[in-house]
């Protein structure tokens, strides 16, 4: 009993002590002893880079896409072929890097130029994986028939860009070696690290072969001063072209220390690449001497030519004197003697050039020479030469230049022209109207409305600008001289002025198929509508690059949304450089979303640097111009190519990346005009472009275009 009760009491006080403990405060809890523990040592690791998307675990959706592109792979038609490469890249497993790099091999599914173009353009963001890397490598090496096949170069230039873009050591390694070696394959890769400059460029200078032309121009146009002692070297030993290219780029990489030995090789070598260096050297230097000896060199039929490149870089008054010999010779280019007369400001180039008014073959050169030189004395010989009858035209187009770039016209240029509107010389009656339109833009309307078609047809090379592009476009909606329709079709470069041309004209301007063709195929295109679209589509088809672009850029300006779809096309499709570039233009022009990854696409992988340049900015927000603003001068004048032949027409002036506006000629052969996009221009005729040499021009520079 006395057990039990005295457990009862030990449980009776228990509870009370449960009851009464949470209203007193209970003492903390003495802290534990803390124990040092040795701090474990740290395992140094090597950073570990992300996995490549092709090395990740393929899903089941990929492996169905795998096997439906393997299949495409095969088809007969060469647009499902380029889906499937296409595909291939954007699934960018290893199995599918793997057949895609297979496809591009000689003998692989990959058939033509253009398929290989795409696969390359698909395997270009995996540069980095060895199998594409070697695909592109393999691409950049093979080489095409680009007189054929207008793809073949686009697929070097792609895979060189691809390349390039990746930078790591290896890829840069395969550039480096085709520099080392001279054909498309070295321009290529050329072209690609100016694009984009690598930040190592150890892989360029030690990749094996021995160096080239190509390679030290790149060098050089890179800036890189880690270049400096591998340039230096080249100096040293190598071929004497090697050794003249390489001390020319270290001067302009800034070591002045090449002058002395350009001193060295202009007074004890004979060799023409080491004296022609040695004369760049001296004159980038500023030295007093460079003159006196170029001026030698411009004296010696056997160095005459390549002196006279070197003189156009940095004309002297004391070129004046040999030059003027050359002139006299007829042993080189005229024209370019007759520029560089006016670019060296001296009396004896006013004498020559004011002879020159008087010949035939020399009047256009000359008349623009004086024009543009700063010299008073060039527009008095101007002046002066408006009383002979064989130079009084020219003279007078030279004064009106002189006056628009300069400021410095006589101020009688409009009297005169007004008394020289009723000469019985058409080429006169030609010159005063174009005159009288670049001094005043009423007298230029007024003209327009002219009953003399001469006049009328001066005049109108000047209706790209606003003021006179409505009045221009009102006369051509109704005008029935085939002749004057083509010489008023300028004033289609003002878009808003175009829409006063009935379609039925528009119509008729295309299916003539001569210089005014693109701009009017433009205007049809931006009227965009269910009844002028297959036209549009047979138009963007055209073999005609000038009219497959016109079309792009109307298109750019439709309000239907299916629009969108050709130029895009066009832009990954074709493969002329001027058409994908109004492709961009166009597209900068939209406002669809999905615009931006073609664009974004063609910034990233188009061979070309101005397409490349235009959808950057077009990805920035910026709405490109087909007709920038600009004040440049165009100077020609057309010739008979033998006697009795039917003069030409005129020509389609198109400056770089922009619209080809007809103009048309004067009675004399003058095609001269003012208020065009700075740069140079190119010169077209109708459905065929001149030969090489005969269609290229300055904005500021005469041509004389033969038939």
């Amino acid at each position: 009993m006395r057990t039990f009760a005295t457990f009862g009491l030990a449980f009776a006080v228990g509870l009370l002590v449960a009851a009464t403990g949470t209203a007193q405060t209970r003492r903390p809890p003495r802290p534990a002893p803390v124990r040092p523990v040795p701090a474990r040592p740290v395992k140094k690791t090597r950073p570990v880079d992300r996995p490549h998307k092709a090395t990740q675990a393929s899903s089941l959706s990929s492996r169905r896409g795998l096997n439906v592109a393997k299949r495409s792979l095969n088809s007969s038609d060469p647009q499902e072929r380029a889906r499937a490469l296409t595909r291939l890249g954007a699934l960018a497993t290893p199995v599918a890097l793997e057949a895609l790099a297979k496809a591009l091999e000689p003998g692989g599914a990959a058939r033509t130029s253009f398929e290989r173009w795409v696969g390359v353009r698909a395997l270009a963001p995996h540069a980095r994986v060895p199998v594409a890397r070697l695909a592109l490598a393999r691409a950049l090496s093979t080489p095409g028939d680009e007189a054929t096949d207008a793809y073949s170069p686009l697929v070097g230039r792609s895979a060189a860009l691809a390349l390039a873009r990746a930078a790591d050591d290896e890829s840069l390694a395969v550039l480096g070696q085709a520099l080392r070696q001279e054909g498309p394959a070295a321009r290529a890769a050329l072209d690609a690290i100016v694009a984009h400059p690598p930040r190592r460029i150890a892989p360029l200078l030690t990749a094996r072969g021995t160096p080239t032309l190509t390679l030290v121009e790149a060098l050089g146009r890179l800036g890189d001063q880690r270049a400096f002692h591998t340039l230096r070297d080249w100096v040293r030993r190598g071929s004497p072209e090697i050794r003249a290219a390489a001390a020319v780029e270290l001067t302009r990489l800034g070591d002045f220390e090449t002058i002395e030995l350009a001193r060295v090789w202009v007074k004890q070598t004979d060799a023409p690449a080491l004296r022609n260096a040695a004369l760049e050297i001296l004159l980038r230097g500023g030295e007093a001497d460079a003159a006196r000896q170029l001026a030698l060199d411009l004296e010696r039929p056997e160095s005459a030519s390549s002196a006279l490149s070197l003189a156009s870089r940095a004309p002297r008054p004391e070129f004046g004197p040999a030059l003027v010999k050359l002139l006299d010779a007829g042993s080189l280019d005229d024209e370019d003697l007759l520029a560089l007369l006016g670019r060296t400001q001296s009396d004896a180039a006013v004498a020559r050039l004011a002879r020159a008014l008087e010949a035939p073959h020399h009047r256009a050169g000359a008349a623009l020479a004086l024009a543009t030189m700063p010299s008073p004395s060039a527009g008095a010989a101007l002046e002066k030469a408006l009383g002979s009858t064989s130079a009084r035209a020219w003279a007078l187009r030279g004064l009106a230049m002189r006056d628009a770039l300069l400021g410095d016209g006589p101020g009688n240029l409009g009297s005169v022209s007004r008394a020289l509107l009723t000469s019985e010389v058409a080429g006169e009656r030609a010159a005063a109207a174009w005159t009288l339109a670049s001094l005043s833009d009423g007298d230029a309307l007024r003209l327009l409305s002219s009953k003399d078609d001469i006049a009328v047809i001066a005049v109108a090379r000047q209706s790209t600008r606003p003021p006179l592009a409505a009045r221009a476009c009102t006369r051509l909606a109704t005008e029935t001289s085939a002749r004057l329709r083509l010489a008023l079709a300028a004033c289609l470069a003002d878009a808003k002025a175009s829409q006063r041309v009935p379609s039925t004209v528009l119509h008729g301007l295309v299916d003539d198929g001569g210089e005014a063709a693109p701009l009017a195929a433009r205007a049809l295109a931006m009227r965009d509508d269910l009844a002028l679209r297959k036209k549009l589509e047979e138009l963007a088809a055209s073999p005609s690059e000038s009219l497959r672009a016109h079309v792009l850029l109307g298109l750019g300006a439709s309000l239907s949304p299916s629009a969108q779809g050709i130029i895009a096309a066009s832009l990954e499709r074709d493969a002329s450089a001027i058409v994908r570039h109004a492709a961009v233009i166009a597209l900068s022009m939209r406002r669809e979303k999905v615009r931006r990854r073609s664009l974004a696409q063609a910034a990233a992988w188009d061979p070309d640097v101005r397409v490349r340049s235009a959808a950057r900015l077009a990805l920035g927000g910026r709405a490109l111009s087909a007709w920038p603003q600009g004040a440049g001068p165009i100077w020609a004048e057309l010739t008979q190519a033998q006697a009795g032949a039917p003069p030409r027409r005129g020509v389609a002036v198109r400056p770089q990346g922009t619209l080809s506006v007809p103009l048309v000629s004067d009675p004399d052969g003058a095609i001269v005009a003012l208020g065009f996009p700075d740069g140079p221009v190119e010169l077209e005729t109708g459905r065929s472009a001149l030969a090489p040499g005969e269609g290229h021009a300055q904005s500021a520079q005469a041509r004389r275009i033969g038939d």
